[in-house]
């Protein structure tokens, strides 16, 4: 397994996060739905993008580069293995650009950028109230 050396579980509190770091994240709001933020963890292997609504982590970016495509797939399948919770990931979307699965209990998405070697997992959740959100703002 190639799993980056911090990872973050969704779910977690943002109170229990912090504890974990020893050092004080970079945090940002989201414009584009400003019930999120964004805490960014500058680390040894790159960077772990943490996507916090109502208080818990509903997302998580690896942008952790690999030295090889191997290495890249190694990781990426790694990630989704523990972000599985014992369900199955459906592979739906080639782009030419990355990938997009959905997890077979329709809880989380994961998406591959091959161009970036980011690997992102979703919450479903947050992503419906994030699209909600935007309609809402777009229609005025």
């Amino acid at each position: 397994m190639s799993l980056p050396y911090f990872t973050v579980a969704i779910g977690t509190a943002e109170t229990e996060l912090r504890a974990r770091l020893d050092f004080e994240p970079t945090l940002y709001d989201d414009e584009r739905f400003p019930e999120t933020k964004t805490m960014v963890l500058g680390l040894d292997d790159g960077n772990v993008v943490v996507e916090l609504w109502r208080g818990s982590v509903h997302g998580v970016i690896y942008q952790t580069p690999q030295p090889t495509p191997e290495e890249t797939l190694a990781q990426r399948d790694a990630l989704m293995s523990l972000y599985s919770d014992g369900h199955t990931w459906n592979h739906i979307l080639d782009n030419g650009f990355g990938d997009t699965w959905h997890r077979s209990d329709g809880a989380m998405i994961c998406l591959h950028s091959r161009v970036m070697d980011y690997k992102t997992f979703r919450t479903t959740e947050v992503q419906a109230a994030a699209r909600k959100y935007r309609e809402s703002t777009t229609s005025r």
